[in-house]
């Protein structure tokens, strides 16, 4: 039966968004590839270093805001397209090779993306630059509706995320972007196309993606659903950005809600102030002042959505 209503609760861009955003493009192009069987050698990857994320040469801080130059984002972020499209080539070469009866196995094959974010759900150790320079998805583009604790709703003002910063994911320490069970892909061809790549020519830029590259994708999927529509952000996490611009930008719905709610993490729970979090993947946030009420009017504002639609 088809859905009378949605509502998307701080909803991410889909695992492949999440997984092109995540991708280190600082492996070099001779370490991108691991040579397998009883006499393969694969060396500890030394990451390019202009494209080096966890390098302080570059703005990574490990006890504060890392600030990255606009010019290392810009080819930080381009060069994560270059290299989550060469996997795809990759990829699809191997399943061409495969279908052709020309590759080792006649099925599928394995694949293994170093520092390319982990298999777990939630991403694992990602390499997104927005976890470590909060500026980075900092914000709406415009005045949004914010929810306060109090139940009052402000919607005069650029609505900016409070979370803080997380270094954690720096390589040498315990499951950080360099370690395999962590930080790396570990997929076979078929479940990498499908579920965990996007084309791209900028991972920040979200009209240069082709959202509708894959099939797991949620700027794709808005674009063809055109029922009531209610997009809810939570206030410290990281898809501020992407909710306002499903709303803006790619949902076809004609009745269509955005809010975002002050304190919350991702899973519509209030953020300690100053304490860590891991949903998902660790991080803190710098919310002030009570959260008590925070949770009820979340649900309540929900419900009241439903309940002018669609009554009891």
């Amino acid at each position: 039966m088809p859905a009378d209503g949605i509502v998307l609760a701080d909803a991410h861009p889909g695992n492949t968004g999440l997984a092109l955003r995540a991708i280190n493009p600082s492996v070099r192009e001779n370490q991108d590839k691991e040579v397998v069987g009883v006499d393969g050698e694969n060396p500890p990857i030394t990451p390019q270093k202009d494209l080096n994320l966890f390098d302080p040469a570059n703005g990574f801080s490990t006890t504060g805001n890392s600030n990255y130059s606009k010019d290392f984002v810009q080819r930080y972020t381009t060069a994560q397209s270059d290299r989550m499209n060469e996997w795809i080539d990759q990829a699809l070469h191997i399943r061409a090779e495969t279908k052709a009866g020309t590759w080792r196995f006649p099925d599928d094959d394995s694949i293994i993306i170093a520092r390319g974010g982990g298999s777990v759900a939630g991403g694992g150790a990602s390499a997104a630059i927005f976890v470590l320079d909060i500026r980075q998805q900092c914000c709406t583009t415009q005045p949004e509706k914010l929810m306060m604790n109090d139940g009052t709703i402000v919607s005069n003002q650029i609505v900016q995320s409070v979370r803080l910063p997380n270094p954690t994911f720096a390589p040498g320490n315990p499951g950080g972007n360099d370690t395999l069970d962590n930080g790396s892909k570990n997929l076979t061809v078929t479940s990498f196309l499908s579920a965990n790549a996007i084309k791209s020519t900028d991972s920040a830029d979200f009209k240069q993606i082709d959202w509708c590259s894959s099939n797991n994708s949620t700027p794709c999927a808005l674009q063809n659903i055109s029922v009531p529509l209610l997009v809810t952000a939570m206030g410290t996490h990281y898809f501020i950005v992407d909710s306002e611009q499903y709303y803006l930008n790619y949902a076809a719905s004609r009745d269509k809600d955005f809010v975002v709610f002050y304190g919350l993490v991702h899973g519509i729970a209030p953020c300690t102030p100053g304490t860590s979090w891991n949903v998902p993947a660790g991080a803190n946030c710098s919310a002030v002042g009570p959260l008590n009420n925070q949770v009820t009017n979340y649900w309540n504002y929900v419900f009241n959505w439903i309940q002018t639609r669609f009554g009891t």
